[in-house]
């Protein structure tokens, strides 16, 4: 919110300052604007008596401090060679310079809010827009000032004198290495001045303000760091695997019993910045790789100091394009306010964990995205900053407030001014073992492409990423690199769904059998250029020609004259829709039959088979098990009524009218339905879940319209397994059995929890109130819950009611076994392990383990929960729990402070 939309809430700020700041003005004004009462500059004086005033309303009460424009320069020395050029004839510039000061103050004083805002540091507020447009613009959207106030350039953007990385003097010192060496020497702004002004002054020796990102080594430092993977949950863990670049090899090696390691090697690098898969909840991409590609632009430039396309008329260039300056500037400014985002407490934890590149190299690798400019890029920076972001000072960073680039750097944009998109340059130069080579060619425009120049409308859409065809009941996808049709076959084969990636559905690159199948890739937009299909000549003949699939050839549709050389083995398929033989690196099309016999269903009519979404969000799909097993495909109407778990036994069609579900019936549209699965875990003996009715009228087995009352009954052997309770989509839903459940308007799925019975003798009632059920060991009880144990069965789970007469408060946060008021490392660790387990339980006995619990959320609730698990209390360790006894690991203890409102009842640090 700016200062100017506080003050017309009525705001009493102003009101008090402003007597404050009158006695200080130096200036008034004369009916034709001029300055009187000052020399023919603003004297340095002048500047400090407005900088307090000014800082206030730019949101920093103190002026000596204000960094308007973060980047880690006070603004108060930054004036300092602008005030000095202002006055001083003799110095380059003075003339150009005093003409754009007097500009701009003319453009404030016109501003409706100068009277009664502005005026009191007028001189100071247009002296700061002259340093660069970053600061110009932050000004203008802090005080909601309407005018245009142009910076002091010597020609493009790059070439700002006064700014961070402007060399006003040409002494090859960047200013920010001046202002460095201003600081070691312990000197003020006179020194800064002077320094700046004059090139027999150099900066700071060593100084480097523009570090140049090993985009590789931090994506596989972040991906490989085994420490960062204990501390996210296994989803978004698991979620790093998109992040290796060519380090995965030496993590796999070192970690052989990582899971994805053996069928699901990394992609040759990362492409997560064409948005956000719906589905999966992953970054996807957008076609071209990030690190060595497009991010790779950003490095080449990086490494040349005096590289400079920004004048447009370089032999080859139609337009300006990109230069050293522009680039190093906007990644200092996003540096610096990602880290002002992330804030102190995140960055210090990040370093006490080991993790340097999530201190250091995810800030340049968002910065470096953020500078591509694009939505789709600023997107993948959100979802970057969500790895951390829920313990940074700002949770949300708004990507308008960092530097971006895209006329240079996004996918449409122009990097050399060549006239070509880097897209047509990177389809035209794209080599997988050299990425130089495109390069090489996208900062040279005297390279260019083949063809036309027009861009593409859009980068490719990746956003819908499977899509089903209800005729063969098959799923169709596109690989999200570019590789041959061998290297999209090995893609097609390690194929993963889910947003745990768990979910592994092998595939083919795909078979086409028909016109028709032909002409319906085209009309589902699955060729928006050329694209890999599964033909290809593994003899090198140019004459038997095979499908990936293994399907006899019957159909093709070749141009005329292909195939036609010998060493082009694999087919593609052309915008029109008639194959060519190649040998080039292209997207390919991927085809998925079914993990079951049945047939699938979209009946939200999304494109996508019901059971690959995740519309309960537990983190894999609906239809389908942690391990990938598929729970049930949706039986075709008049199939599937034989039994089988989670579809009711298929104990008759239509029983249970589904008590008026489906009036209306026949008028118009028919209603929705959605899935209804469940199935049984940790049972040792066969059991299964009923469920009646089997469906809602008229529909298959397991649909029901939303409103439908049903009954869950689970079957299972007493005298081997032990009902627990039922989970309903992820979450803990009640111990009754049989349940009553009413229908949402989503697909549910139940699964029904056993664990063994104790043989006896194991003491299995101790603590938990089960009392003398029969056949369970005498004197098991021991006193506790009697009354609660009577008849067989009975009693198993009761008095387990979350510690219910139980005293559960204690000065002593149940982390702590040390009892020292240190959350030391192997205790944080403890907590660790119950947030990535999903939950814990109390353990029988308590004595059994280190600390009285065990982890998993499948087990008793009868002790107290641990202290970590507040918010709420529901017997697993959210992330933000986490983050708390990570705050209090860092913070050198915790005590015990009942009295200040916080949510646990602990506060971090010693008493």
């Amino acid at each position: 919110m700016s200062i100017i939309s506080s003050r017309r809430r009525g705001s009493s700020a102003w009101k008090n300052l402003l007597p404050l700041v009158a006695c200080c003005l130096l200036v008034s004004l004369t009916a034709s604007g001029e300055i009187v009462g000052e020399p023919a500059c603003p004297a340095w004086n002048t500047f400090v008596a407005e900088g307090w005033p000014l800082s206030t309303a730019l949101g920093q009460p103190d002026f000596n401090a204000l960094d308007i424009n973060s980047n880690a320069m006070t603004d108060k020395l930054e004036m300092a060679p602008l005030e000095a050029v202002l006055c001083n004839e003799a110095l380059p510039h003075h003339g150009a310079v005093r003409a754009l000061y007097q500009a701009n103050l003319a453009t404030l004083r016109a501003e409706p809010e100068y009277a009664t805002l502005l005026q009191p540091f007028e001189n100071a507020l247009v002296v700061l827009t002259l340093v660069d447009q970053y600061t110009s613009d932050r000004i203008k959207h802090v005080l909601d000032l309407q005018g245009d106030y142009p910076t002091f350039t010597l020609g493009k953007m790059a070439n700002e004198p006064f700014s961070w990385s402007g060399d006003y003097d040409n002494d090859g010192s960047v200013n920010y290495c001046e202002y460095q060496r201003v600081l070691a020497e312990g000197m003020g702004r006179i020194q800064y001045a002077e320094y700046v002004t004059n090139p027999a002054e150099p900066g700071q020796p060593g100084c480097n303000p523009f570090r140049v990102p090993d985009y590789c080594a931090i994506v596989d430092s972040i991906a490989s760091n085994g420490l960062l993977r204990s501390l996210l949950d296994a989803e978004d863990a698991l979620l790093l695997n998109k992040l290796f670049c060519k380090g995965s090899d030496a993590y796999c090696a070192a970690n052989p019993g990582a899971a994805w390691c053996p069928v699901n090697p990394p992609e040759p690098s990362p492409d997560i910045n064409g948005g956000i898969d719906e589905v999966a909840q992953l970054p996807i991409g957008n076609g071209m790789l990030d690190v060595e590609y497009e991010l790779g632009l950003i490095r080449a430039v990086l490494q040349n100091p005096s590289f400079d396309l920004s004048s447009g008329t370089a032999p080859g260039q139609v337009r300006p394009g990109i230069s050293y300056g522009l680039i190093t500037q906007g990644l200092h400014v996003n540096r610096t306010r990602l880290y002002a985002d992330l804030g102190p407490d995140i960055v210090a934890l990040l370093e006490a964990f080991g993790l340097a590149y999530l201190g250091e190299g995810l800030v340049d690798l968002m910065s470096s995205y953020l500078i591509l400019g694009d939505d789709l890029s600023a997107a993948s920076v959100i979802f970057l900053f969500g790895l951390v972001g829920e313990y940074a000072a700002n949770p949300t960073p708004d990507p308008a407030t960092f530097v971006n680039l895209p006329t240079y750097f996004a996918w449409f944009g122009d990097a050399d001014g060549d006239g070509y998109c880097n897209r047509l340059e990177y389809d035209a130069f794209f080599d997988p073992d050299n990425p130089i080579q495109y390069v090489i060619a996208a900062l040279d425009p005297t390279i260019v492409p083949p063809g036309s120049s027009e861009c593409p409308d859009q980068a490719y859409d990746f956003n819908v990423r499977y899509i089903y065809k209800p005729e063969n009941r098959h799923v169709y996808h596109t690989t999200l690199v570019p590789g041959t049709g061998d290297g999209c076959q090995v893609y097609a084969k390690n194929h993963y769904i889910g947003k745990m990636e768990r979910v592994y559905i092998p595939g083919d690159v795909v078979t086409i059998r028909s016109a028709e199948e032909n002409q319906w890739l085209l009309d589902q937009g699955l060729v928006p250029d050329t694209r890999i299909i599964g033909l290809h000549d593994p003899d090198l003949d140019n004459e038997n020609w095979e499908w990936y699939s293994g399907e006899p050839v019957t159909y093709t549709n070749w141009r005329s004259g292909e195939p036609s050389k010998p060493d082009e083995p694999w087919a593609e398929i052309r915008t029109d829709g008639f194959w060519n033989d190649d040998d080039n690196t292209r997207f390919g099309i991927i085809e998925f039959l079914p993990p079951c016999d049945e047939a699938y269903y979209d009946l939200n009519e999304n494109g996508i088979p019901d059971e690959w979404e995740d519309n309960d969000g537990d983190g894999f799909p609906d239809g389908f098990l942690p391990d990938g097993t598929p729970i049930t495909c949706l039986a075709a109407e008049g199939e599937g009524e034989g039994e089988g778990e989670g579809e009711g036994e298929g104990e008759g069609e239509g029983e249970g009218e589904g008590e008026g579900e489906g009036e209306g019936e026949g008028e118009g549209e028919p209603p929705p339905s959605y899935a209804l699965n469940a199935y049984v875990s940790g049972n040792t003996a066969p059991a299964s879940v009923t469920v009646e009715p089997p469906s809602s009228p008229s529909l298959p087995t397991g649909q029901f319209y939303e409103g439908t009352d049903v009954v869950l009954t689970a079957v299972y052997d007493s005298l081997v397994d032990e009902f627990v309770g039922w989970r309903r989509n992820g979450n803990p839903a009640g111990s009754l059995n049989p349940m009553e459940f009413t229908t949402r308007n989503f697909n549910t799925t139940f699964i029904a929890l056993f664990e063994p019975v104790p043989a006896e003798g194991e003491g299995e009632g101790e603590g938990e109130g089960e009392g003398e059920g029969e056949g369970e060991g005498e004197g098991e009880g021991e006193g506790e819950g009697e009354g609660e144990g009577e008849g067989e069965g009975e009693g198993e789970g009761e008095g387990e009611g979350e510690g219910e007469g139980q005293d559960c408060e204690s000065e002593w946060h149940t982390a702590d076994q040390s009892l020292n008021n240190l959350i030391e490392l192997t205790e944080l660790l403890r907590v660790i392990q119950f947030y990535n387990s999903g939950g814990f339980h109390c353990a029988i006995p308590a004595s059994s383990t280190e600390d009285g619990y065990a982890p998993g959320l499948v087990g008793s609730n009868s002790c107290c929960p641990h202290a970590s698990d507040y918010a709420p209390q529901d017997w697993k360790i959210a992330l933000t729990e986490l983050l708390r006894i990570i705050q209090f690991y860092n913070s050198g203890g915790y005590h015990y402070c009942p009295g200040e409102g916080t949510e646990d009842g602990f506060c971090p640090g010693p008493a």
